[in-house]
């Protein structure tokens, strides 16, 4: 690493032209190629996953789209027209639509022959599915596999038919898979370039006032959006797909780079100060490749982290992520010392000898290490309660993974649910299969005769809408009697519906192989009741339903088992997972890192000690959450390892410079001073330009993104203060003890330490 500015600068003009261009197009390349896909968030090796997908073997996998409107009644033709429409409609030469319902056809297919049901009783067997409580009603459309490849044109298609037959667009209500992932889509997107344009100036705000150099600050921030730029080129170069998560890594890498590349500056400027300008690039690398590869090494710890969850879209962004932060290091120390030696900021040239005096902030920082000299012991104390308050409060945090809480509540897709539910019926799946082994002695009229029961408990569950299943297709089943009649009846019924399996079939509710019978009940339970656990919905669903094939097994000796799945069972383990994740990932973030702050301090304790102010931050911030109520999502979930990589950044600079003043013989108390000295500014500054720079993705509609946005720069901001307060009263007190025996023999420090420690002479 010393030897980078000695490149010669035409191979560092050479290697950048040639890579430049391909650079900024594999970047647009990825961004043209961000899609969220539903499958992405169901882990392969999950057993609710697993089930699900044995579900769609065995009865279909259709994505469906549901439509309706307000005065969407029966007897509406402009409903019946849009069915026949869309049905004739096609994407790339093909159906857009697999098949498409509508709640009159229903509802005519089951008064039909050979059913014949009076309309009430056809009505009722609609009611809660495809029917609403005031005969309200709607179409469901079967995606086909063809127009998964863009739903946006779907969505489109669907809203100009509509128009064409007297259905405004913005009178539909629309939910399902395609609208949740477009839904998703635009909104990780929306303002996300106003969000990012925003980001920038705050940075370049801030890199002005704080250099007060017009030459200087272009320089960081072309080097900082070089980086951003490579951030995305990877997600082309791996060809690993991209998704609404991943649009985090771009900005994040950004704010890391422009905090790099201050820091990279500040070594600059004070080599400036006191060896001149000739070879002052150089003697800065020097200087700062080690705390900077270190403080990158332990971000990307922290960010590859990530990588041991369970859910894709979280890996991609530990990964991308992680290789982001490390091209980020190349990038500064390759191309920021060679624009130092060219074009030196011509403020510090000039005026080199008010370059040491010019720090503003000098008197604040020696308040500041008084205090803390005087108050070690009570700042020690209140670190401890911190830690254990907010220790306890992570035990009561709740993870959500619900669509209402990716998106703002004023969402059009929301809206659009709650109508649907209150004027049609819940729309979460929730999916019980009975299945009947080849060797059951009940004949074919038990077993819908017992899955109606079935049916019937499931629909009776508290928070469960109308349960559907293949009986909804049979005339109303006889009920058990011991009479001639009954035994003739339900002989004949029975052969009937021998007869009657392949329509059986069609209905997607019923399979049969040569090892089994399946019985599908279908139901649903409300998204937009937000106080609804769907564990506990699970619970007390198998309390009900799994004594019933107990009490059955038990009697007929035979062996029905139920297949409990459906998105439910689903979203409540990924609301599990996301906590498991979170503890995953944050306590290997915070092994690995220990592991290199060890390595770092050459003393275990001193390693475990410099670790106390990083964990802080994230203990507080989850521990906060947890007592007051906000629920963890997948951005919340991702930022406590981030963080904790992203904070010992400015540990390890405020170690090195406290070493280096050990090596110069000061005592502790001395040294932590001259560390204030050396680097608290430049903490300070690249604090406020990642705080302030991701805080502005709090305005984005994206829940996941806002998240992030808002906790990472609470986070970072706690662990700034960790490191000026916390860390500085464990150095001067007893434990601090640690630090001067993990000091081996006198270092080479600095070329500034001599003036520095003149001055505070």
């Amino acid at each position: 690493m010393p030897a980078t500015t000695r490149l010669p600068r035409s191979a560092i003009v050479v290697l950048l032209g040639l890579c430049f261009p391909y650079i900024i197009y594999a970047a647009f390349q990825a961004e043209e190629s961000i899609e969220n896909r539903p499958d992405d968030w169901l882990p392969t090796d999950f057993p609710e996953t697993q089930t699900l997908r044995w579900l769609e073997e065995e009865f279909g996998g259709d994505e469906l789209l549901m439509i309706s409107y307000p005065g969407c009644s029966l007897d509406d033709h402009r409903l019946v027209e849009l069915a026949e429409k869309l049905s004739s409609t096609t994407f790339d030469g093909e159906p857009m639509f697999r098949r498409i319902v509508t709640g009159s056809e229903m509802l005519a297919e089951l008064r039909a022959a050979p059913l014949a049901l009076s309309r009430e009783e056809a009505v009722e067997r609609l009611r809660g599915w495809i029917l609403g409580p005031h005969d309200e009603t709607c179409m469901v459309a079967m995606i086909s596999s063809a127009s998964k490849r863009n739903r946006e044109v779907v969505l489109d298609e669907v809203a100009r038919v509509a128009a064409s037959v007297g259905l405004p667009a913005d009178t539909l209500k629309m939910a399902g898979a395609t609208v949740e992932t477009v839904a998703i889509n635009q909104a990780s997107t929306k303002w996300y370039m106003e969000i990012s344009l925003a980001s920038l100036v705050i940075c370049v705000t801030i890199l002005y006032l704080c250099f007060r150099s017009v030459s200087l600050t272009l320089m960081l921030m072309g080097t900082a959006l070089l980086s951003e730029r490579l951030s995305l080129a990877w997600m082309h170069i791996t060809d690993i797909p991209t998704d609404s998560v991943s649009t985090m890594t771009p900005a994040l890498v950004f704010v890391l780079a422009v905090s790099t590349a201050v820091h990279l500056a500040n070594y600059y400027r004070d080599e400036l100060t006191t060896g001149g300008q000739l070879g002052a690039s150089r003697r800065a690398v020097r200087n700062a490749w080690k705390p900077c590869l270190m403080a990158t090494l332990t971000t990307a710890i922290g960010l590859g982290s990530l990588t041991l969850s369970d859910l894709e879209p979280v890996q991609r962004f530990g990964v991308f992520s992680a290789l982001g932060v490390s091209g980020m290091l190349c990038v500064q120390f390759l191309v920021l010392p060679f624009l130092l030696e060219r074009y030196p900021p011509r403020v510090w040239v000039m005026q080199p000898s008010n370059i040491a005096s010019s720090d503003p902030l000098a008197n604040l920082w020696e308040r500041l290490a008084k205090v803390v000299e005087s108050r070690h012991t009570m700042i020690s104390g209140i670190c401890a309660t911190l830690l254990l308050i907010g220790a306890i409060g992570i035990g009561r945090l709740h993870a959500t993974a619900r669509l209402h809480n990716l998106l703002p509540a004023d969402a059009p897709v929301l809206q659009d649910y709650e109508w649907l539910e209150s004027h049609i019926g819940p729309l979460v799946p929730l999916e019980v299969v009975l299945r009947f082994s080849t060797d059951d002695p009940s004949s074919l009229l038990e077993r819908a005769q017992f899955v109606e029961g079935i049916g019937r408990v499931v629909a009776a569950t508290p928070d469960v809408g109308n349960a559907r299943s293949a009986t909804m297709w049979f005339p109303p089943l006889p009920a058990p009697g011991g009479g001639l009649r009954d035994v003739v009846r339900r002989t004949l019924f029975n052969r009937i519906l021998q007869q009657s399996k392949d329509r059986l079939d069609e209905s997607d509710l019923f399979r049969e192989s040569n090892s089994e019978q399946l019985w599908r009940i279908s139901a649903a339970a409300k998204a937009s009741d937000p106080s609804l656990d769907y564990g506990l919905l699970m619970a007390r669903l198998r309390q009900r339903v799994d004594p019933l094939l107990e009490s059955r097994n038990a009697v007929t000796g035979a062996n029905v088992t139920a297949v409990y799945t459906g998105s439910i069972p689903l979203m409540h383990k990924i609301q599990g997972q996301l906590l498991d994740d979170l503890a995953i990932s944050f306590l290997t973030a915070v092994g690995l890192i220990t592991l290199v702050m060890i390595l770092v301090m050459r003393n275990p304790w001193a390693g475990l000690l410099c670790m106390i102010p990083n964990i802080l931050p994230t203990v507080v911030v989850f521990g906060a959450m947890g007592w007051l109520g906000p629920q963890i999502e997948v951005g919340s979930m991702m930022t406590a390892g981030a963080a904790i990589g992203i904070a010992v950044d400015d540990t390890l600079h405020f170690m090195t410079w406290f070493r280096h003043g050990l090596a110069q013989r000061l005592n502790r108390t001395e040294a932590v001073r001259f560390a204030y000295r050396s680097c608290a500014t430049a903490m300070l500054q690249t604090s406020l330009i990642c705080g302030l720079g991701l805080l502005v993705f709090a305005l984005s509609p994206f829940a996941p993104i806002a998240r992030f946005g808002w906790m990472l720069a609470a986070l970072l901001s706690t662990a700034l203060l960790s490191d000026l307060i916390i860390l500085p009263a464990i150095l001067i007190g007893p434990l601090g003890a640690v630090f001067c025996r993990s000091q081996q023999a006198p270092q080479k420090s600095p070329s500034v330490h001599v003036t520095v420690v003149d001055r505070l002479a």
